[in-house]
């Protein structure tokens, strides 16, 4: 299991250091599948994503919870989390997998404290707990909370920013190596904006069943273009945005509804329309959960 956290700064010194792995290669161990299982054993998927919240500096370990939407484990009375295999050079086995069942009895999920704002987590700590027992390590790489822009790092963002999304489409991943799949897209309002009023901001990427939960990030490794026109040389940008949570959709008689972006795979008729639009939570939203987890 990885013990530091991927800070904005720090990423590539650590990628360097420790793993040689790229930045982007480790985002994908930053992900999970969620599988919700309800009372008749039915069977959906969702997306998580670890943060750290705290670092313990006395025995240089880390906090993390699993980070994900209230509606993907909604109903859920059993749980399955799929994760990768460390060997005993700490590196990770990715064609080696240990999947981990709860239920909520035993770890239940913690809501953020607003009805409206859909996000849950749970600790890691009782996780690793069940791989110990069985004589295994888990693989994962937590994002620091420096990955969250502060108000600063927010004034540089432009109006149109590309951004990638992590996560499972329609359940979808490479089972043999435990990862997710990447999309890539825009953001469709000005991100210095609360849309609508609200913590949010729009995306235009292609937003599935499996999607909700999903982590989003601003990624420019090597060189870029800054909002104010400067060429970035050699310069490096990983911040986490938010989390997504639903879309728009035109129904058959044309009206326009916003829903939560489904975590059931069903054979239906469809009678709306996806826009290819995603409604996104600010990743400050994340922050309100140091408290219910005890940090201060």
């Amino acid at each position: 299991m990885v013990r530091k956290s991927l800070s904005v700064q720090g990423l590539f010194l650590y990628c360097m250091k420790k793993d040689m792995l790229t930045q982007k290669e480790l985002l994908s161990y930053s992900t999970v599948k969620i599988e919700t299982f309800d009372v008749d054993g039915n069977k959906s998927t969702g997306t998580g994503f670890i943060v750290n919240l705290a670092v313990l500096a006395d025995k240089e370990q880390i906090v993390p919870i699993i980070i994900t939407n209230k509606h993907v484990v909604e109903g859920g009375v059993k749980f399955r989390i799929n994760f990768c295999l460390a060997g005993a050079d700490h590196q990770p086995i990715d064609d080696q997998h240990f999947p981990i069942e709860f239920t909520t009895q035993i770890l239940p999920w913690v809501m953020h404290p607003e009805h409206d704002v859909d996000l849950c987590a749970i600790p890691i700590a009782p996780l690793d707990g069940a791989a110990v027992k069985n004589g295994k390590r888990l693989y994962y790489v937590p994002l620091g909370l420096e990955c969250i822009p502060n108000a600063e790092t927010i004034s540089h963002f432009d109006a149109i920013e590309d951004i990638h999304m992590i996560g499972y489409p329609i359940g979808l991943s490479d089972e043999i190596n435990n990862k997710p799949i990447v999309r890539k897209g825009i953001t469709a309002t000005h991100f210095m904006k609360d849309y609508n009023g609200k913590k949010e901001f729009v995306i235009d990427c292609a937003c599935y069943p499996g999607s909700s939960g999903s982590p989003v990030f601003v990624i420019n490794s090597g060189n870029f273009t800054s909002k104010e026109g400067k060429f970035m040389y050699d310069t490096s940008r990983l911040f986490l945005l938010g989390v997504l949570w639903g879309g728009p959709q035109f129904d058959a008689g044309g009206e326009l509804h916003v829903v939560d972006i489904p975590t059931a795979q069903t054979a239906f008729v469809s009678s709306s329309i996806p826009m290819n639009l995603g409604f996104v939570i600010k990743s400050q939203k994340i922050l309100d959960f140091l408290p219910l987890f005890g940090i201060q």
